[in-house]
């Protein structure tokens, strides 16, 4: 009757209670599935903020080497373009300054393309050359606050390298060679005859002076030295100028003119 159809009704709507568990099971794993999504993409997150901070922190110090290569290059080019106005035999200007990539290292090297192999043989008046850019380096890093670290001829291997300078940022600048900067740029050369008269004392005494602080002496010719030796240049010039190769060589380096 209708009594006994409502109450199947009611037994098929019941709940199989195993079916529940298995749903909530299925919840639940669903639930640790998300969270654990979750914490992944929270901890991916992290991982890759840290890492946009390390390739931000690692441009920076790349951006920071390539301002300091930039400055050590400018700084080594404008120390390295005051040695044009050293003086040289016949203004040849036999040297050539490299800078050490990546660091504050400048190399003097001897230029033999423009020695002289007939006016002067050995090299001597070369390494004059040489010394005297080499000084005007050290005077303009003194000029621009730093200090020249001087290596003279650091590879016995390589006898063209004269000299490695270190530019260093230290408190160590030397004034009084910082002092002749000026005269860097007031130097020339002149071939005008030298006058026949005495060196003033005080003169003298300051070119000694100077030439101590360099660790060397300087020798003033007396009278007969004098005469001696302008004896054995007169001899030097007489055979050179029966020399055609010397005077080639000198043709090719010298101009000959009014003005000269």
């Amino acid at each position: 009757g209708p009594g006994g159809g409502l109450a199947k009704m009611r037994g098929d709507l019941k709940p199989d209670i195993g079916q529940v568990i298995e749903s909530e099971s299925q919840f639940a794993e669903g639930s640790r599935v998300v969270a654990e999504s979750s914490s992944y993409l929270s901890e991916s997150s992290q991982s890759q903020a840290a890492t946009v901070e390390e390739m931000s922190a690692s441009v920076e110090h790349l951006s920071a080497a390539i301002r300091e290569i930039n400055q050590n290059v400018s700084a080594a080019s404008g120390l390295a373009a005051c040695a044009p106005p050293a003086p040289s035999l016949h203004n040849a200007q036999p040297w050539r300054f490299r800078h050490i990539s990546g660091s504050r290292t400048l190399e003097l090297r001897a230029d033999l393309d423009r020695s002289m192999p007939r006016a002067d043989p050995d090299r001597r008046g070369l390494h004059l050359g040489c010394g005297a850019a080499l000084f005007n380096l050290r005077v303009a890093t003194a000029d621009g606050g730093r200090y020249a670290d001087v290596q003279l001829l650091p590879d016995p291997a390589d006898p063209q390298l004269l000299a490695a300078v270190r530019l260093l940022d230290v408190h160590r600048a030397d004034r009084e060679l910082a002092r002749l900067f000026p005269a860097i740029s007031r130097r020339h050369t002149s071939r005008h005859p030298f006058e026949d008269r005495a060196i003033p004392a005080l003169v003298r005494e300051a070119l000694s002076d100077a030439a101590e602080q360099e660790g060397t002496r300087l020798v003033f010719p007396d009278r007969w030295h004098t005469e001696s030796l302008l004896d054995h240049v007169r001899d030097a010039e007489g055979r050179d100028s029966a020399d055609a190769a010397y005077l080639e060589e000198m043709r090719s380096w010298t101009r000959v003119g009014a003005k000269e």
